[in-house]
């Protein structure tokens, strides 16, 4: 299904193809910068074989998103598989 470099991410999210009239080059990055800390917070470098199983095998997977009620503008702290 995929394979990877150690030192690379196993995935990445692409926004090439969005103009950047509609989305400009800082706010990709953010959003590059974003995607990379959900990928840390599901350990997805160490755990995308495993993830890929379970996904392949159920057919789906649910994550519960963890936030902070008292600081709800810290984002998404972890999640839960």
């Amino acid at each position: 299904a995929f394979s990877y470099d150690e030192d690379a991410y196993p995935v990445e999210i692409n926004l090439d193809s969005i103009p950047k009239e509609i989305v400009p080059d800082k706010t990709k990055e953010k959003i590059r910068d974003e995607f990379r800390y959900i990928l840390n917070i599901m350990n997805f470098k160490q755990d995308c074989y495993e993830i890929f199983r379970n996904w392949y095998v159920d057919g789906r997977l649910y994550y519960e998103m963890i936030v902070d009620k008292n600081k709800p503008k810290d984002g998404i702290i972890d999640l839960k598989m």
